[in-house]
């Protein structure tokens, strides 16, 4: 890092009691702002000089706030026979699973070098996000450039079509890719096809190839981001993280006190992301690359790199809901270029198929126990959300034909957005505590209740009861039928 901002870093961490390494974050979304602004008003020919613009700022962000030069370097030799790899064998089908497994292995090392030296409480650069956003980057752009080698009939769906690459990118386009500073850390991730369409602003096609970011849209992330921040410094002061490995903690307060902790917990994690994710939106919007097309009713959209709904996850009605939700940049990468390649053509998504992309979702993120604590809670949740509560109990809730709801489904609604809250608020603690030993003091604190409760709706889903309900459905649905 330069030393004259070095200095500033240490004095602006000490005067808000924060860690140098969150400042120096912060410096780069907020920054990310400007230098985002100025990307529109290079000339439309001058793509080279924009792609060498973006890859300066990347590194200014690692090398220079950051000092992450092991981190950029291993951008630049990951790149590099990722590209010589794609240039000697682009219809190799084998070429995206060797990069997948190459550069997972990688990062999991990464990982592990990480949470070694946390647990020792040694101070080191953190650039595990960046080798996390550039996997992503690397896996989609190798099936895209497969994907150009095949009859473009034979593709199987509509996403792979739009994002297809007929030729590798030149190199220079590529790296630009790879270091796009706005969300060179965090993510979220995207395909190279858009960028290329961003470079030559085909994507303003409808704009009359003119850039013209909502400077309304920008000013509401930034300000939204400002927000997460005042949210996440609030549950600091109220809750420290350590409470949890104690458990006498959990003898000295009430139960429903022990819930309204892991809230306050949670809440810690999940705004660091909002923060992130909420930065990364604007200055994207900014730098015109999170432009969406139009809406219907013709006015333009800037949500393109949209990572997630805050609003929609903390009010949530099913863990599903979260899913789609959250991080769904990630969630659309596992899809696209783990599960359905993973699946054969012509055949249904396995078993096997499901477990691969758990894994590669699980590795992606970490070797923490407390991930695959929560990794391997979600799917009872999802399962009794789909089987149980959508089909069994909802219709109930809403007309016999489902086009409308009841005057009763705001009661369903009600219960479902409480319960889905204290159930992810306890499944999810897993991201905040990291470590299996207080995970387990957390959920053994509050009796493993979402866990019981989730065993015995199971049970009764799979038992006689549930065999009656899915027969009352039946039966109240076929009025609507009837009344035709």
């Amino acid at each position: 890092m330069f030393p004259y901002l070095d200095r500033y870093v240490e004095t602006l961490a000490a005067a808000l009691k924060l860690d140098k390494q969150s400042i120096r974050f912060l410096l780069c979304f907020v920054l990310s702002y400007p230098f985002a602004a100025v990307l529109p008003k290079f000339p439309r020919h001058r793509i080279d000089l924009k792609c060498s613009y973006i890859i300066a700022v990347g590194l200014f962000f690692m090398c220079g706030i950051f000092s992450m030069f092991w981190g950029a370097f291993l951008m630049l030799f990951n790149g590099l026979w990722v590209y010589l790899l794609l240039l000697y064998k682009p219809d190799n089908n084998r070429v995206p699973w060797i990069v997948l497994v190459v550069l997972m292995s990688m990062l999991f090392l990464i990982h592990l070098r990480k949470e070694h030296l946390q647990d020792l409480g040694v101070s080191f650069e953190d650039y595990s996000g960046t080798q996390m956003v550039l996997v992503m980057k690397l896996t989609s752009l190798s099936w895209s450039v497969y994907d150009g080698t095949r009859p473009i009939d034979s593709l199987e769906n509509t996403q792979r079509k739009e994002t297809v690459l007929q030729n590798l990118p030149p190199l220079l386009h590529y790296y630009a890719y790879i270091f796009f500073f706005p969300l060179v850390f965090t993510g979220p991730s995207f395909d190279y096809a858009v960028f290329r369409d961003y470079l030559t602003w085909d994507m303003f096609k409808d704009e009359g190839y003119k850039i013209k970011p909502d400077k309304k849209y920008v000013a509401s992330r930034f300000l939204e981001s400002v927000f997460w921040i005042i949210v996440n410094l609030f549950c600091v002061k109220l809750v420290n993280l350590a409470i949890f490995n104690d458990p006498s903690f959990y003898q000295d307060n009430s139960f429903f006190k022990c819930l309204y902790y892991y809230k306050i917990g949670l809440m810690q994690t999940k705004s660091k992301y909002y923060i992130a994710w909420t930065f990364g939106e604007g200055s994207s919007a900014l730098s015109g690359l999170g432009y969406n097309g139009k809406d219907k009713n013709g006015k333009p959209k800037w949500d393109r790199m949209k990572n997630c709904d805050p609003v929609r996850i903390e009010l949530a009605d099913s863990s599903r809901y979260i899913a789609n939700n959250w991080n769904s940049n990630t969630g659309r990468w596992l899809r696209n270029s783990v599960y359905l390649r993973a699946t054969p053509k012509g055949k249904k998504p396995t078993l096997a198929t499901m477990t691969l992309t758990f894994v590669v979702s699980a590795i992606w993120h970490g070797s923490r126990a407390g991930y695959y604590g929560t990794f391997l809670s979600i799917p009872l949740l999802l399962r009794l959300h789909t089987s149980l509560f959508s089909r069994k109990i909802k219709p109930f809730f809403l007309t016999p034909d489902g086009s409308k709801p009841t005057k009763y489904k705001k009661y369903y609604d009600i219960f479902t957005i409480i319960g889905t809250n204290l159930c992810m608020e306890y499944i999810a603690m897993g991201f905040p505590l990291l470590k299996a030993r207080p995970l387990l003091i957390a959920w053994r604190g509050t009796y493993f209740y979402v866990h019981v409760i989730a065993l015995i709706l199971l049970f009764v889903d799979i038992s006689p009861v549930g065999r009656y309900l899915a027969k009352q459905v039946k039966k109240y649905q076929s009025q609507s039928k009837k009344d035709q």
